[in-house]
């Protein structure tokens, strides 16, 4: 079975193939309104946890943008969590992330923006908690 995760405007889908049967598509979370997350444009990154990461172009607090995870339902539950993990102001620490995220084996998160930095994007690291 192969799966793929992708968004589409403001939401995030799981899509299951199974090479003798037809695809099926499950929505795993719509972001709430436009000052949440918009422009979902990039693939999400799978966690190895069963979490998933992304970022939204537009939305989150400053409005330029946000980084956040998918946290998948408890037992006996349906609905994903999200979390903010990083919200964008256009400074020069970036605006408007932009590309797919990669995940080390350290948990570390590594993206880019578009804008920040005079408008040249820049490059960002995030850290799990500890």
């Amino acid at each position: 079975m192969k799966f793929l995760i992708s968004t589409s405007g403001a939401a995030v889908f799981l899509a299951l193939a199974n090479a003798h049967a037809k695809p099926t598509e499950t929505l795993l979370h719509v972001f709430a309104q436009a000052s949440d997350a918009t422009r979902l444009r990039s693939a999400v990154t799978p966690g190895t946890d069963g979490t998933i990461f992304g970022v939204a172009m537009f939305g989150g607090g400053g409005s330029d943008g946000k980084v956040f995870r998918l946290t998948p339902p408890a037992p006996g539950q349906t609905a994903w969590t999200e979390t903010t993990l990083r919200t964008f102001i256009a400074d020069a620490n970036g605006a408007f992330p932009a590309g797919s995220l990669v995940l080390d084996e350290k948990g570390n998160l590594y993206g880019t923006t578009l804008g920040g930095n005079n408008n040249r994007g820049v490059a960002f690291e995030l850290s799990p908690q500890t």
